[in-house]
């Protein structure tokens, strides 16, 4: 039996499905933002968004100004945008995606 972490209800089998699917989607997510920006930007966005950690408690992590914090945090989502950005317009035009011409 599994029991859901938030409410304590048992989980049905669709449950787990659903939580086993969008757990490897989030990994599959931060494997492609891990190859697509610098080791510092990736810890920077990890510990913003994954651990919703403040930029001032980010900057006392890795020991930057917060003002250093948010000009890495703000290129790495440049790049992610741009990224994110080309894979959208050769759909929009209909070439066949193949990462590796990324």
């Amino acid at each position: 039996m599994q029991y859901c972490p938030n409410c304590g209800f048992l989980l049905s089998q669709d449950e787990k499905i659903r939580i086993f699917e969008q757990n490897q989607s989030s990994e599959y997510l931060w494997d492609i933002i891990g190859e697509t920006v610098t080791e510092r930007e990736y810890i920077v966005l990890k510990l913003c968004f994954q651990e919703n950690m403040k930029m001032s408690q980010v900057g006392i992590e890795l020991g930057l100004t917060n003002e250093r914090v948010r000009q890495i945090k703000n290129k790495a989502l440049q790049k992610l945008r741009e990224f994110f950005g080309s894979i959208r317009m050769r759909l929009l035009l209909g070439k066949h995606l193949n990462f590796s011409d990324l």
